[in-house]
């Protein structure tokens, strides 16, 4: 990410949001109990909305972010396709469909991409790449 902020209080709240959604979603993902096996039918168009969502956030991330040039515009998508592909990836563990755990690595992966790079840079206030 280009535009971060300098704060090593904000940028280490980054790290750990980032890291706390990601250890959020693998446990939720490994739950078994009645609540998560009494689920609601299979939906193609829910499926699509899933997975079109969770890739809508991948381009977010790898496509319009580095673009960005205003840090608060930054750390909004940055917040905003965080919790978004997080929101879906969960949703995927409490929907029957056929390829449930190949959608949850799809969320993994998106969220993954997330990750705040460049903070070390910016907390030194460096020129970021």
């Amino acid at each position: 990410m280009k535009s971060l902020p300098r704060s090593k209080v904000a940028l280490a709240s980054l790290w750990i949001l980032w890291a706390a959604i990601l250890v959020q979603q693998l446990a939720v993902h490994t739950w078994r109990n009645a609540w998560t096996n009494d689920n609601p039918e299979f939906s193609r168009w829910v499926y699509a909305g899933v997975v079109g969502i969770l890739l809508a956030c991948g381009a977010l991330r790898w496509v319009a972010m580095p673009r960005f040039r205003s840090t608060a515009v930054t750390v909004v998508a940055w917040l905003a396709g965080l919790i978004l592909s997080a929101m879906f990836t969960m949703t995927t563990s409490f929907l029957d469909i056929p390829w449930r755990d190949s959608t949850f690595i799809l969320g993994i992966v998106v969220i993954a991409g997330f990750i705040p790079v460049g903070t070390r840079a910016a907390a030194a206030g460096e020129a970021q790449p």
